[in-house]
């Protein structure tokens, strides 16, 4: 599912000039964007971080099948 977001929220960040960063934490958040972020567990990873003037979005995903019932 993550690759089928990826690609989407890449086409759309190119067309409007956002900055896209995948697997996004707080060290890699400061390091690029120089943004400092505090988040609960240092450890804290986010799907997609999208990059708007100076604001941050954070998107998570998730993929959940239902089994089949007889």
């Amino acid at each position: 599912m993550e690759n089928i977001v990826e690609n989407l929220l890449e086409s759309i960040c190119n067309r409007h000039k956002l900055d896209l960063m995948p697997q996004a934490t707080s060290d890699k958040i400061k390091n690029q964007w120089g943004i400092d972020l505090l988040v609960d567990k240092s450890s804290r990873r986010f799907d997609f971080s999208v990059k708007r003037n100076n604001t941050l979005f954070f998107i998570e995903t998730n993929y959940y099948s239902g089994g089949v019932q007889n």
